[in-house]
């Protein structure tokens, strides 16, 4: 733990949490505005008088009506900081971060903007709301599509202005969307988890179907002669070796470095996307890239995307069909197959990417201040 003698610096913006920062401070945020990277967790100590006098005015407002004590001290500390800091918005890429959605409410005085960061189903929420009662309330929220928006309604979340816009991550691609070549047949998404870690029975279930999906595709592969990448989660030997065990030791893999892209890469030089549940799957979609979702449980609180993205699994034989059959699909024939879906899931538009669209909402909060 750091301490600081001096107050936080004042600036326009806050990007909230260290997911993506400086992602978001260099490619979404316009130079001509100060910004600073806030973290949720707390590692610097402000021992300032005028600090501590409005933490202490603080606590005095929330405590009283508190039921988690410790709790509500901590997210307080956060809230002075960004009280004295007083930005005109406060951004972040952690939209399901619950002390974010706690600031919505206990500082209204400022906008708040989210950037969805991946798919949002009810399993997390219900493990979510377990661990704390802070609901999710979005000000200004830019999702990847309609069907986030009335999902979020559904669980009883509230959008005051919601963008369903498609993926950050997607809009930043650049010249990788261009890429034609298709290097492999088989691009299988990976969602490794090592079993003898795993306690809670949701997120067993999750990797049990996983395992029975990299499985499957092995004998698939090995059946067909077709040729595969895996485009890993993690940069770890264990997940390395985990699938070099069932692929075998030549199988292509990516690097595993999130932040390179590498998945994104291997997905759009691959005829076929297969995962059974991703988020990279559905942002796929907006790329004309045929994917599956490959289900063993048809449980709609793990990933409830529908037909025909959708496969709901009953034998080898049936999934080998369906995999043939997708394969002799052209683009075209995809493409119209998948697009009333894809636009419900996710609303990507090139020429419109969500990074343009959030930098003209920030100019829109901001510019009274210029003028």
């Amino acid at each position: 733990m750091n301490i600081k003698l001096q107050l936080p610096r004042k600036t326009d913006i806050i990007v909230f949490d260290e997911e993506l920062g400086n992602l978001i401070s260099n490619k979404v945020i316009n130079n001509s505005y100060s910004c600073q990277i806030m973290k949720s967790k707390i590692d610097l100590l402000y021992i300032n008088p005028i600090f501590i006098l409005y933490f202490i005015k603080n606590l005095f407002l929330f405590i009283p009506t508190s039921r988690k004590i410790f709790s509500t001290i901590y997210k307080v500390y956060i809230l002075t900081i960004i009280k004295i800091i007083n930005p005109k918005i406060v951004i972040t890429y952690s939209d399901n971060n619950q002390i974010y959605h706690w600031l919505i409410n206990a500082y209204p005085k400022i906008s708040y903007i989210a950037i969805q960061n991946g798919i949002r189903q009810k399993f997390e929420i219900d493990m979510t709301r377990k661990l704390t009662d802070v609901a999710i309330n979005h000000d200004h929220y830019y999702c990847f599509g309609q069907y986030d928006v009335d999902k979020h309604h559904e669980m009883g979340f509230t959008i005051k202005h919601p963008y369903p816009c498609g993926s950050l991550k997607l809009g930043l691609l650049g010249d990788l969307i261009d890429r034609k070549e298709k290097k492999y047949d088989i691009c299988l998404l990976s969602n490794y988890k090592f079993n003898a870690r795993i306690k809670n029975p949701v997120t067993k279930e999750i990797s049990d179907n996983n395992k029975l999906l990299d499985l499957n595709i092995a004998r698939f592969i090995n059946d067909t002669n077709k040729n595969i990448i895996i485009a890993l989660r993690t940069e770890t030997i264990e997940e390395r070796s985990y699938f070099q065990k069932i692929f075998g030791k030549k199988v292509v893999m990516t690097n595993g470095d999130i932040e390179s892209y590498s998945s994104y890469k291997a997905s759009l030089e691959s005829k076929v996307t297969i995962a059974f549940q991703s988020t990279l799957l559905i942002e796929m979609l907006a790329l004309k890239c045929k994917v599956l979702h490959v289900d063993f449980t048809n449980n709609i609180d793990l990933f409830d995307y529908n037909e025909p993205i959708k496969y709901v699994y009953k034998n080898y034989e049936s999934f080998s069909l369906k995999l043939n059959q997708l394969f002799e699909l052209n683009e075209y024939e995809y493409d119209q197959m998948l697009s009333t879906q894809k636009k419900h899931i996710m609303n990507f538009n090139i020429k419109e990417p969500p990074h343009y669209l959030i930098q003209r909402k920030i100019k829109d909060i901001i510019k009274p201040k210029y003028d």
